[in-house]
């Protein structure tokens, strides 16, 4: 099997940190880790990975901006949310800009594959 190829967009240390620990084991293979929603745009575009995991809070824009600016460059890529809290508004905003998934921490090494798994399939 394939491994799935993802770069992981936060500012958040802690997130990375827990993300990369979760998908360690797993077929996965991180392509890069950036801070800003505008090298999560440069780098989708360079690498075209699999899956694109974009956290809320940013270095220069939000995670719902950055999420935005990727679809309108490719409509068709695979945009995950994470969250460290999962309130409704946030995940309508997420889901309305274009991600296909949102995912709240903490979260299971299974809950979190079956969640990408699903993204993969679609």
């Amino acid at each position: 099997m394939e491994k799935i190829r993802v770069i992981i967009a936060t500012n958040s240390v802690f997130m990375y940190a827990m993300v990369r620990r979760l998908l360690k084991e797993e077929n996965v293979e991180v392509l890069k880790y950036v801070k800003s929603g505008y090298a999560a745009l440069k780098y989708y575009l360079e690498f075209k990975p699999d899956l694109m995991l974009v956290g809320m809070e940013l270095e220069d824009i939000d995670g719902i901006e950055a999420i935005k600016t990727i679809i309108e460059q490719d409509p068709d890529a695979k945009i995950v949310m994470l969250s460290e809290k999962k309130d409704i508004d946030t995940v309508v905003k997420a889901i309305k800009a274009g991600a296909k998934q949102f995912i709240a921490f903490p979260i299971s090494r299974s809950e979190l594959m079956a969640k990408l798994q699903e993204v993969l399939a679609e």
